[in-house]
């Protein structure tokens, strides 16, 4: 969640919902993440193209990251939306992913 008066355009990011694959022996290898990229800014132009420079960052990415191995990030959808509060109005794109990590076996 970002501060009330973060400043114009902004992320966040948000985890979802994590899901085990088992393996045949059992034990859980992999995990199933969904992710959920919060984009806030000041027009419909704006968003669209931050839209585009994120989906462009993480769609379809892989490799080791803190100790995670990120076996694909996959784009699932988006949908937009403007939010009109009293201080505040800010056209958002909520995108989201679908994240298959290695289980991390070391700390």
């Amino acid at each position: 969640q970002a501060e009330q008066e973060a400043q114009l355009p902004y992320i966040v990011v948000e985890g979802r919902n994590a899901e085990p694959i088992d393996s045949k022996s059992g034990k859980a290898v992999k995990d199933v993440d969904i992710v959920g990229v919060f984009i806030y800014s000041t027009s419909a132009k704006q968003r669209k193209n931050l839209s585009i420079l994120v989906r462009n960052a993480l769609d379809d990415i892989s490799g080791t990251y803190n100790g995670y191995e990120i076996e694909i990030v996959r784009f699932m959808n988006v949908t937009d939306e403007f939010e009109d509060y009293t201080n505040r109005k800010a056209f958002v794109a909520d995108q989201e992913y679908e994240v298959r990590i290695g289980v991390q076996t070391t700390i």
